[in-house]
C-alpha cells in the first residue's frame, strides 16, 4: 500500500489553519474568492489523479470492479456523481491545456466538462489546434456567452459532429414525475429547444407574477409558475380525453375517514375545498370494501363566461384588502364550499390571488375583503348578497 503523499497532507494541513482562522468582516469576500479558486484547483488535481488511476487500472488491485464504484467506495458518492467524475477524467486526458486550466483554479469543474464535450467533438486532427482557443474561451466568457462560441465552432468545423450531437440529444430526452416522500420528483433531461421554451414560459409566468414583497424563493416561484402553467392548459380546451373525460383528479371519500387521491395523497378539509375550487375533480364515496357508493358530480373549474364576469365584476385583482395582485395570479374562489352544496356560479365566486386562496384552506386564515366584511373557510358571506366592487369600505 502506498502512503499519503506529503504535499497533499501539507494541503489538509493548510485547509484545517484556514478553518481555525476567522477573518475580519471585511477580508471574507477575498476569501470566498480564493476559496473558490481552491476547489477548482483541488478538483482539477483530483480529476487528474483518477484519470491516471482510471488509465492504469490500479482499481482493480483495490478490489473494485471499475473505476466508479471505486470513487464511490472512497469517497461516498453517488453512482451518478461518481460515474461523471470517471468520464469527465477521461476527457481532460485528451485535453491537457484545459486540465492545466482546471488545475490552476482558472475555471471551475462545471465549465472544463462543458469545453471538453464539445472539444471531443471535433475531428481528431483539429483539436489539438483548437484547444488554446478554446481554454481561452473558457477563462474569458459568461456560461452563455461560451456555450454559444463553443457550438459555433462545432458548426463550423464539424457540421456532420453537429448532427449527430442533435441526434444523441433527441435520444437522450427523458422526464421523470415520482412520487418521493410527501412531495413529487421532478428531473430529467430535456432538448435544447424544448427546454429553452420551457425557461421562456416559465420566466414568463414567474415575472408576471412578481408581488412587491413577495418572499418566495426563485425556486418557489419557478413551482408556482408550473402550477399556472397546468392550469392554462387545462383550461385551453384541447385536453386530450381518456373514455370521454378530462384529465382529472378522482378523490375518494370512504365514509368518515379523510379524503384521498388515487395515488394515495391523504387531504385535509382545507385541500379539498382548494382543489375543488381549482381543478376538475369527481369524488367517489365508497364504503370500508372499497364498493362504491356514491359517484358524486364533478367540480369544475369555472367556465369562460363566468370566468370573464368574475374578472370584470371583481375589477381584475384578489378581493383580500390591500391586496394588489392582478388576475394572472388569482383563482376562482366558492364562497360556500362545493361540500357543502356550494355551486359554480356568479354569485358563489369570488376572486382571490393564489397565496390568499392557501391561506385560506390550508391555514384557515380568515380575510377581510375590501368591502370590509370576512371571509371564512367555511363560507361566512352569504350566497348573492356581496355589493359590487366598487363599493369598499375605507
Amino acid at each position: 500500500m502506498c502512503s499519503t503523499l506529503d504535499p497533499v497532507s501539507r494541503l489538509l494541513a493548510a485547509v484545517e489553519d484556514v478553518r481555525r482562522t476567522e477573518p475580519a468582516l471585511c477580508e471574507r469576500p477575498a476569501r470566498v474568492s480564493s476559496l473558490a479558486r481552491v476547489v477548482a484547483a483541488a478538483t482539477g488535481l483530483y480529476l487528474r489523479e483518477l484519470g491516471l488511476v482510471d488509465a492504469s487500472g490500479e482499481f482493480e488491485a483495490e478490489g473494485a470492479a471499475s473505476a466508479a464504484s471505486w470513487v464511490r467506495r472512497e469517497t461516498g458518492k453517488t453512482e451518478r456523481e461518481a460515474t461523471g467524475d470517471v468520464a469527465l477524467a477521461r476527457r481532460l486526458r485528451a485535453l491537457p491545456l484545459l486540465s492545466d486550466a482546471l488545475v490552476a483554479g482558472d475555471i471551475t469543474a462545471h465549465t472544463a466538462d462543458v469545453v471538453a464535450r464539445a472539444a471531443l467533438q471535433l475531428p481528431e486532427g483539429l483539436i489539438a489546434a483548437t484547444e488554446p482557443a478554446l481554454v481561452d474561451a473558457a477563462r474569458l466568457m459568461g456560461s452563455h456567452e461560451l456555450r454559444r462560441f463553443l457550438a459555433e465552432k462545432v458548426a463550423a468545423l464539424a457540421p456532420d459532429r453537429l448532427k449527430e450531437a442533435v441526434k444523441s440529444q433527441w435520444e437522450r430526452r427523458a422526464l421523470y414525475v415520482d412520487r418521493v416522500g410527501d412531495m413529487y420528483d421532478v428531473r430529467g433531461s430535456l432538448e435544447p429547444l424544448v427546454g429553452e421554451r420551457l425557461e421562456i414560459v416559465l420566466e414568463a409566468l414567474m415575472e408576471r407574477d412578481r408581488q412587491e414583497g413577495d418572499t418566495r424563493t426563485r425556486a418557489q416561484r419557478r413551482a408556482d409558475a408550473l402550477g399556472i402553467l397546468l392550469d392554462i392548459a387545462g383550461e385551453s380546451g384541447g385536453m386530450p380525453r381518456a373514455r370521454e373525460c378530462l384529465p382529472q383528479l378522482i378523490v375518494v371519500k370512504v365514509q368518515d375517514d379523510p379524503a384521498h387521491t388515487t395515488d394515495g395523497t391523504v387531504l385535509t378539509e382545507g385541500q379539498l375545498d382548494l382543489v375543488r375550487c381549482d381543478a376538475v375533480i369527481t369524488e367517489v364515496v365508497v364504503n370500508r370494501g372499497r364498493r362504491p357508493l356514491d359517484v358524486g358530480r364533478s367540480a369544475r373549474s369555472v367556465g369562460r363566461r363566468i370566468w370573464l364576469a368574475i374578472v370584470v365584476r371583481d375589477e381584475g385583482h384578489c378581493q383580500v384588502k390591500g391586496c394588489s395582485r392582478t388576475v394572472s395570479r388569482c383563482v376562482p374562489h366558492h364562497i360556500v364550499p362545493w361540500r357543502y352544496g356550494g355551486g359554480t356560479d356568479l354569485d358563489n365566486l369570488i376572486l382571490l390571488c393564489v397565496e390568499h386562496h392557501h391561506a385560506l384552506h390550508d391555514r384557515e386564515i380568515h380575510l377581510l375583503l375590501y368591502d370590509g366584511r370576512t371571509l371564512t373557510p367555511t363560507g361566512a358571506l352569504p350566497v348573492g348578497s356581496r355589493p359590487p366592487p366598487h363599493v369598499r369600505a375605507a
